[in-house]
């Protein structure tokens, strides 16, 4: 019943315009509050608590159906607040009641006519019906969750209220319902229920409501611009006589169309941040800003909202985190049956649960830390702004932008959270200093020069700060010119701007037989000193070689230079042992000039003693000195040991045809008798025999030798040279050096015991033990007479 009552009244006053039937005034908006209340009476009556939901979907149609019906009756009977009846309309009320008839009711239940009866008798009656009727409107909309309805009943309430003169019932019932049609993106219906709210604040002569009443009105693009202009000049005209600040949010005023961080990278501390800004005004004219600020907030060690990885926050990201505004995750699901034919079909949300809108206000950022526009005062115009804005970054640490806001006066326009949080980090960089040398490498010996940069950082320091440089040992330096050479030096950093450099001078000085030093740097705003390594290289370097002639001995000194400028050597001195005789083979030398990488060979021959040692200390001395530098010359020192120098064994071969034969030949097998002497008797007394294994290394593609190719011979005292017979073939023709052959010493199995057991092994000979007549020697062998390759 309740669900056709509405629809049977809407026909019913259709068919009674169409078909003209006249009617007294109000007799038709009777006949409608009449039936529409005893169908709700009706209804209240025979409810069952299982029903009440259901038959509430349709009696809040008829409860806010009736209220406008009382109001329209309360219009033409002049029952309104703040009108007065006239005589005219006092008749039209008489006829009314008379019309109506009597029904009724119990005085506990009045009647539908009664009620009627009762709210056209006066004013406070009419006043009193018409708020009941709509607040049972409104609250059955809410009831059954139609909200959006009972927020437009509430406008009309607040009209009513308006009339009433009770601004503060009004404001609330706006108030409400331009929130919540915001909210639904109605904006047409909120904007007009802002210039209800504004009309109601200036009648209350509340000035602070109302210039944030008209800063929304005049920024409604959906309103006339005649209408906006006037607001937004009453805006302006009342921001001028604020007495304190007033904070307005953004909302639909200006909108934030991306947020980009200048600054590449992280931050230096005492830098600039730079920021733009590209903002929408909705005002409908330019209008002058004190300042624009965006609040710069530190960044929780616990992060709770969602960062931005980039440098720039665009309109997509802004409206992606509004949660009401996002697209639902929703993803189809089908099921078929074995024949193929779809079975159901569903859908599944597996996003999170969609949360309540946090009705509280908003909390605003502290702007004691923030970023501020480049030119003040700004103009924002209408349309599309860009805003520069920038700070200097005093403090370390990380932050993220908070809010924008806009003082225009008094007045401030904050924005909501800047959300996904779009992040800096500030760091300082400290004062560094750093040793640096010429791109030839540092000479061990010489004097030479680096350079000692020091580079101020993010903030400034003590001019009279000082930097104290330690050297290790075998080192020497000094930074002052004329001042002589020590072990540490210091100097004061001065007056610096920050991120500049200065240069300064360090002598430095190695000693010859010192390769790799250290200089430790003690900065006093370091907890550790900075240790910087050094490698010095020699300039000369040498090298020496034992030749041996049967029982003779020559010393060969190998000197190479190593400098980068040109040396001249000179003088060149070899000593051995206390009293060792040596003859100078080099003969009168001049000074030579020894350029980088090239060498000179000096030789000596060592005159052996009846009774030598077993270890000779020899020293190798040269001057030098650096080329077209005016210097004393220095002198080079080079000591080597000369140990296992006496010949013990001489070893030589000889290669003979086979018998039959006057020549050697291609193909053809060849003795080679190799003699093995012992010279050496003194120095192996000690042993009684003496064990030497040969091997014959003969080139594959040359010689092929038959039969074995190492064996060992035994040495007793006074014995001949041993003299071993090899048979070998030459593979090719002309004049071949014979195989190489090599001795070592072959030391036998000793006896074992237990587990342990030794094998014998073999140990070569020190250079100058053996002296080997083979090198150098070579037969002539000749082809066959009938080799196919002639």
């Amino acid at each position: 019943m309740a669900s056709r009552c509405l629809p049977f009244l809407h026909t019913c006053t259709r068919e009674l315009s169409i078909l003209e039937i006249s009617s007294p005034p109000g007799a038709l908006e009777c006949w409608l509050f009449l039936a529409a209340m005893e169908v709700l009476q009706t209804c209240d009556k025979f409810n069952h608590a299982d029903e009440v939901e259901a038959y509430s979907m349709h009696t809040a149609s008829l409860w806010a159906y009736a209220s406008q019906k009382l109001k329209a009756l309360g219009e033409l009977c002049g029952l309104l607040p703040g009108s007065t009846p006239t005589s005219e309309q006092l008749h039209v009320v008489v006829g009314l009641s008379a019309g109506m008839g009597d029904n009724p009711g119990t005085p506990i239940a009045p009647s539908p006519t009664d009620k009627l009866k009762e709210a056209l008798c006066s004013q406070e009656a009419f006043n009193k019906t018409y708020l009941e009727l709509a607040e049972l409107a409104m609250g059955t909309y809410k009831h059954t969750g139609r909200v959006r309805s009972a927020r437009l009943i509430g406008r009309e309430v607040a009209a009513f209220y308006m009339l009433l003169g009770e601004t503060q019932k009004t404001a609330a019932f706006l108030s409400d319902a331009s929130r919540l049609f915001r909210q639904d993106g109605w904006l047409e219906v909120a904007a007009q229920t802002d210039r209800e709210l504004a009309d109601c604040y200036k009648q209350a002569q509340d000035w602070r409501k109302f210039i944030r009443c008209c800063a929304h009105v005049s920024a409604a693009v959906d309103l006339d611009t005649l209408v906006r202009w006037n607001y937004f000049d009453e805006m302006r005209k009342h921001v001028d006589k604020l007495d304190k600040s007033l904070i307005v949010p953004f909302s639909d005023i200006i909108k934030i169309v991306s947020v980009s961080v200048k600054n590449g990278g992280i931050v230096m501390q005492d830098s600039t941040i730079e920021l733009e800004c590209l903002v929408t005004s909705n005002f409908p004219r330019e209008i002058l800003c004190s300042n624009v600020l965006v609040s710069l907030e530190n960044e929780p060690n616990k992060r709770t909202e969602r960062y931005l990885k980039g440098r720039s926050l665009t309109d997509k990201e802004l409206r992606n985190s509004d949660g009401g505004l996002k697209k639902l995750k929703i993803q189809s699901y089908l099921d078929y049956k074995q024949d193929k034919q779809l079975s159901s079909v569903s859908v599944v949300n597996k996003s999170k649960e969609l949360q309540r809108k946090d009705s509280s206000p908003p909390v605003y950022s502290d702007f004691g830390r923030c970023l501020e526009a480049v030119k003040l005062p700004s103009l924002l115009t209408p349309g599309i702004n860009v805003m520069r804005l920038t700070a200097k970054a005093s403090q370390i640490g990380k932050y993220h932008f908070g809010q924008m806001a806009f003082h225009i006066g008094q007045l401030q326009l904050v924005s909501q959270p800047l959300i996904p949080r779009l992040a800096i980090e500030v760091i300082e960089e400290g004062p560094s200093l750093r040793l640096y040398k010429e791109p030839a490498p540092l000479l061990a010996g010489f004097e030479q020069t680096m350079n000692v940069i020091f580079t101020a950082g993010s903030y400034t320091i003590d001019p009279t700060t000082k930097i104290r440089l330690n050297a290790s040992r075998g080192l020497s330096l000094q930074i002052e010119p004329e001042a002589a050479l020590t072990s540490s030096c210091e100097f004061e950093v001065g007056h610096q701007e920050m991120f500049s450099s200065t240069r300064r001078k360090l002598r430095v000085l190695a000693d010859m037989l010192s390769k790799d030093q250290q200089v430790s740097i003690i900065c006093p705003w370091l907890a550790k000193p900075i240790v910087v390594s050094l490698s010095f290289t020699p300039p000369l370097t040498s090298s020496w070689k034992l030749h041996t002639v049967k029982h003779r001995k020559f010393l060969l000194i190998n000197l190479m230079g190593q400098c980068h400028t040109d040396l001249i050597v000179g003088r060149p001195k070899l000593v051995v042992g206390k009293e060792r005789e040596i003859v100078d083979k080099n003969g009168e030398q001049e000074d030579e000039i020894l350029q980088n990488g090239l060498s000179y060979s000096y030789m000596w021959e060592l005159i052996m003693d009846p009774k030598p040692s077993l270890t000779l200390n020899a020293e190798f001395n040269i001057t030098y000195r650096l080329k077209g530098i005016l210097m004393e010359p220095k002198l080079y020192q080079y000591f080597f040991d000369i140990t296992d120098y006496q010949t013990l064994y001489v070893l030589d071969a000889t290669l003979e045809p086979t018998k039959g034969n006057e020549f050697c030949r291609v193909g053809f097998l060849c003795h080679l008798n190799l003699s093995i002497k012992n010279v050496g008797d003194t120095l192996e007394k000690k042993a009684a025999t003496r064990s030497i294994m040969y091997e014959v290394l003969a080139e594959q593609s040359v010689w092929a030798v038959c039969g074995r190719t190492a064996g060992v011979v035994s040495f007793e005292p006074e014995m001949e040279p041993q003299t071993i017979v090899l048979d070998i073939m030459p593979l090719t023709s002309g004049y071949l050096p014979l195989p190489l052959v090599r001795i070592s010493k072959y030391i036998p199995a000793e006896g074992h015991s237990g587990k342990h057991e030794t094998h014998p092994r073999l140990e070569p000979f020190s250079p100058g033990q053996v002296y080997n007549a083979t090198k150098g020697k070579q037969v002539h062998v000749i082809v066959t007479p009938n080799d196919s390759n002639l």
